[in-house]
């Protein structure tokens, strides 16, 4: 699961996705809206769903300090719990590659959006295919390294134009993608203003429940 905001359980529960089923979570950023739901996943893991497997979260340099924060901010003495699962935090050096499995690799490329912790741009690769994901941040040549040849990119979105420092826009979009060739892109995360516009975008936009074959 590539990221866990703050609505995040409520989402798996309303599309029949058992919690249970999730191995990995891999968060970008620490902002609210990209990592917020952990605490819930957590005590749901450890008191409802009652998990038993191993949960890895993965995240940039610094997510393990800001989710034990956020689990005391949200519910106090909770980050002393002793989990009833393997919980296992994984700090991705920028620039770096994991294995999450035998099947599947993980790429990171530092991007720019302030959040406390660095924001990380991600490039999976599952059974041959490649899956870009920007995360938060304007336009940086890092994205070049996410971006080129996927199979598919998921691109936040947040305005129609260029407005401002620390998100993508569609504009900027259609003058660097056509050259890194991604064979499909999904727009998201767009603020009020972009999905007014979105009608006219050259790019697909994502919804609630779309689900993707590659």
């Amino acid at each position: 699961m590539i990221e866990c905001g703050a609505t995040a359980m409520v989402s798996l529960r309303q599309h029949d996705v058992q919690p249970n089923s999730v191995e990995t979570i891999v968060i970008s950023h620490g902002h609210g809206d990209h990592f917020g739901g952990l605490p819930f996943f957590l005590l749901d893991a450890q008191l409802v769903s009652r998990r038993t497997d191993s949960l890895v979260i993965v995240g940039p340099p610094g997510i393990e300090d800001r989710l034990w924060q956020l689990m005391e901010s949200m519910f106090p003495g909770s980050s002393k719990t002793k989990f009833r699962f393997p919980l296992h935090l994984v700090e991705m050096q920028i620039g770096g590659m994991i294995a999450l499995d035998d099947a599947i690799t993980l790429e990171a490329r530092e991007v720019s959006h302030p959040s406390g912790t660095a924001t990380l741009a991600l490039r999976l690769v599952a059974e041959g295919k490649v899956i870009g994901y920007t995360a938060d941040t304007e336009w940086v040549d890092a994205l070049e390294d996410i971006a080129r040849d996927a199979d598919l990119l998921i691109s936040e979105c947040y305005h129609a134009e260029p407005k401002g420092k620390f998100h993508l826009d569609h504009q900027t979009l259609c003058s660097k993608l056509p050259a890194l060739n991604p064979k499909r892109v999904i727009l998201t995360h767009l603020s009020a203003g972009a999905l007014e516009a979105s009608g006219s975008f050259d790019y697909e936009v994502a919804h609630e429940g779309l689900e993707i074959s590659l």
